[in-house]
């Protein structure tokens, strides 16, 4: 089987692949930064100590943090993908474009907070502006970067979630949701500390919450490779003809049924309340032999392949 870059297929694996390489890319830098800067924990360090620490580490940590901050842009089409998969856009547009929205923002708002190691701390560092670089910190980092950054991605992830758990991806949505309110709460250390608190337990949930993300992106992966969810469909609003028979609506499934029944031998009135008086025709027309079987299963046969051709629709 030949699989076409433009197909639905390979949309999929692609939006899959992606979610798994952003994991990847996002951890990378962290455990390189945790290894040689101690971040994050050196964030709560006196400033003279962290630029002595930035300067230590020279052009290498320098790349690190551009990469970090890449991962961080890489999150924007990344997200955008993984909220309008699964043909999304069709099945929740509101939650869909939402998700969308939100994922792009976050990730240009964590982008911007993480540059700002790129481009300005070297040469605060150089000149050792300690009280520059704390106030470039509380801004960039902790009310761009870290408050507006985290909670745009608690609200994506928890939008994403929602979808998944319309789709039927229970554990994933509960991952995702637990998620998204460590990343929330973690949100608010900035706050703390700038109202004088100890928001040590705050950054702590933040910690948590980023290292599971990991966990969610792959479990996301492998919920968007598996394709397009089977509809949720509800008999009750399915015309009769489309041939989709569940056991939702007894009465509606046995009128389906009586339609089903030999036209050749008279099977058209139709019971005006469907239960009692249906059931009472069928069996009378039953004990009379009117039943004609070999129609009732070429119809039957016919609407098992209308039903087919419906709940197997190519999805984005």
């Amino acid at each position: 089987m030949t699989l076409s870059l433009s197909s639905p297929r390979f949309t999929l694996t692609g939006t899959a692949a992606a979610l798994v390489g952003l994991a990847v890319a996002f951890n990378l830098p962290f455990a390189y930064l945790g290894a040689a800067f101690d971040y994050p924990n050196i964030l709560r360090k006196p400033a003279a100590e962290i630029l002595a620490a930035f300067t230590a580490g020279g052009p290498v940590l320098v790349l690190a943090w551009y990469g970090f901050a890449l991962a961080a842009l890489a999150f924007i089409p990344v997200g955008l993908a993984h909220a309008l998969a699964k043909d999304r856009l069709r099945t929740a547009p509101a939650l869909a474009i939402s998700a969308a929205i939100l994922g792009a923002l976050a990730g240009l708002t964590q982008a911007m907070g993480l540059l700002r190691w790129v481009m300005v701390v070297p040469g605060l560092a150089q000149s050792g502006d300690a009280q520059g670089f704390m106030l470039l910190h509380a801004y960039a980092g902790v009310a761009v970067g870290e408050h507006l950054g985290m909670l745009l991605t608690a609200a994506h992830v928890t939008v994403i979630s929602l979808m998944q758990g319309r789709e039927g991806a229970r554990k994933t949505t509960v991952l995702g949701l637990g998620i998204a309110v460590l990343i929330g709460l973690g949100a608010f250390e900035g706050l703390a500390m700038a109202l004088q608190l100890d928001g040590k337990a705050l950054g702590l949930m933040a910690m948590t919450g980023y290292i599971a993300l990991t966990a969610w992106l792959v479990a996301s992966a492998v919920w968007v490779a598996r394709g397009c969810p089977l509809p949720q469909t509800n008999i009750s609003e399915v015309p009769p003809r489309t041939g989709i028979i569940l056991p939702v609506n007894t009465s509606r499934a046995l009128y389906i049924i009586q339609r089903s029944l030999c036209p050749a031998h008279d099977c058209t009135d139709r019971p005006a309340r469907f239960p009692e008086k249906l059931a009472a025709s069928a069996e009378g027309r039953q004990s009379q032999g009117q039943l004609c079987l070999g129609h009732v299963r070429q119809a039957v046969h016919r609407r098992i392949g209308r039903a087919r051709g419906l709940l197997h629709r190519p999805c984005q």
